[in-house]
């Protein structure tokens, strides 16, 4: 049975200092990046090799910013984040799949007209 005097004595219900400190790093990291990169005249609009690689580190803050909350702010540790491997044959299907369906859509794009392949 549910005790909401116990629950909140012993377990607050939300972590709000975690998330705070979460809010505060993946925000304040992406922000400060783009925002530096914007204003040293790099634009996001025309897609070069070194904007997509800053774009796609960009987009690992937030996994970084969890992990660094979960380790040394709260220090919670993994165990209760349900982050348990199943079988490997799932892994593997979408290890294999996805960039297999990437080739497929691009094959099917350039066959019915709709785009051209170029190594621009």
């Amino acid at each position: 049975m549910y005790d909401a005097a116990t629950q909140s004595a012993t377990h607050p219900a939300v972590n709000w200092r975690g998330i705070a400190w979460f809010l505060t790093l993946c925000f304040g990291l992406t922000w400060s990046i783009e925002i530096t990169a914007l204003a040293r005249g790099i634009r996001f609009a025309t897609p070069t090799m070194g904007t997509t690689i800053l774009l796609a580190l960009i987009m690992w803050i937030p996994a970084a910013s969890a992990f660094i909350v979960r380790r040394w702010i709260t220090r919670e540790g993994f165990a209760s984040a349900s982050l348990r491997f199943g079988p490997w044959n799932p892994y593997l299907y979408v290890l294999l799949g996805v960039p297999c369906l990437f080739l497929v859509i691009y094959a099917l794009t350039c066959a019915l007209g709709l785009g051209t392949f170029t190594t621009d």
